[in-house]
C-alpha cells in the first residue's frame, strides 16, 4: 500500500464531532500530499505509531482560535523600536501581547499558538 494511501486513511478514519473537523482533516490532507516525498521516506511503523486522532484535535481546535480571533480583532498595534511591546487589539477593548510580529496574519496564528482557547473567549467577550 501507498504509504500517502495509509496517511489519508488514518485521517480519515479519525471521527472527532465538532463543526470544523471536516476542514481540518481537508487541510490535513493537503499538508500531507505537498509533504508526499517526505511520506514515502518514513517507515510504516512511524507512521502506524503517528496519533492522527490527536493531530486531527489539535489543528481543529487551532483554527477554532484563529477564528474567533479574526472575527474580533479591531487591529495590530506595532511599535518599530521596541518589537516587544506589539499586541492585538479587540472588539472588547482588551489586548493579546504577540512580541516581535509585525503582520496582522501572522500575529494571529502566534496568538493562536500561544494562548488557550479559554483566553482568547474571555479576551473577546469582557
Amino acid at each position: 500500500m501507498n504509504k500517502l494511501h495509509l496517511v489519508e486513511d488514518k485521517i480519515n478514519a479519525v471521527e472527532y464531532k465538532h463543526r470544523l473537523t471536516k476542514k481540518t482533516k481537508k487541510a490535513l490532507l493537503n499538508t500531507y500530499f505537498n509533504r508526499r516525498e517526505d511520506i514515502q521516506k518514513l517507515s510504516l511503523e512511524v507512521i502506524e505509531k503517528h496519533d492522527f486522532e490527536a493531530e486531527v484535535k489539535r489543528y481543529v481546535h487551532n483554527l477554532e482560535k484563529v477564528e474567533i480571533i479574526n472575527k474580533n480583532v479591531v487591529k495590530l498595534e506595532r511599535h518599530a523600536y521596541a518589537p516587544e511591546m506589539n499586541c492585538l487589539h479587540f472588539k472588547s477593548g482588551l489586548q493579546l501581547k504577540v512580541s516581535q510580529e509585525t503582520e496582522l496574519n501572522s500575529a494571529i496564528v502566534h496568538c493562536a499558538k500561544m494562548y488557550t482557547l479559554e483566553t482568547i473567549q474571555n479576551t473577546v467577550r469582557q
